[in-house]
């Protein structure tokens, strides 16, 4: 049986939401086609990029799972990014079950609380900097970090309210390893 596959976009800070996702999703047995944009993702350029991959995929005969797209809650709560991420994929009409990753206030915060490292968040104009002030001090190659918390996201993160409502939807939408 192969892999169901997934296609979705994410923020591209440094690497670390696209080498988090894949390595969550790789422990889960999903392929995931993640690609980085530069900016905002619930973009028209965000919509054409993700309908051409789709229209691609089905002329190839490749089923795609879901959609997953990742945008951090920021100022807003994850909650509310949520929400956003789900209207803006309606309005797109892609027709494939979304998964939105919306962490509050971002990443950041995530990888942290996996490395059992503290961090706070900052003032409202900056709410991830204190994450990730807090994620970049410990030595070592981040990204082989962001590895190793990624696959202790499922132990480490449950409880959060933003990271529940992610995994919820991920499992709704994918099989479950076995």
């Amino acid at each position: 049986m192969s892999w169901p596959v997934v296609f979705g976009v994410c923020e591209n800070d440094l690497q670390r939401d696209q080498e988090f996702l894949r390595t969550f999703a790789q422990a889960r047995r999903v392929d995931l086609l993640l690609t980085p944009l530069g900016g905002p993702v619930l973009t028209d350029k965000a919509a054409r990029l993700l309908g051409r991959r789709l229209a691609a995929a089905a002329e190839a005969g490749i089923e795609v799972a879901a959609l997953l797209i990742h945008s951090d809650a920021d100022a807003r709560s994850a909650a509310e990014r949520r929400a956003d991420i789900l209207a803006w994929a309606q309005r797109q009409r892609l027709r494939v079950p979304v998964i939105p990753c919306a962490p509050e206030p971002c990443l950041e915060r995530w990888l942290c609380r996996c490395a059992e490292l503290k961090g706070t968040s900052a003032p409202a104009a900056a709410p991830c900097e204190g994450w990730k002030k807090s994620w970049s001090r410990p030595r070592g190659v981040d990204l082989d970090r962001v590895r190793e918390a990624a696959a202790l996201a499922a132990m480490r993160l449950r409880g959060l309210p933003d990271f529940d409502a992610f995994e919820r939807d991920w499992r709704a939408r994918l099989p479950v390893p076995r």
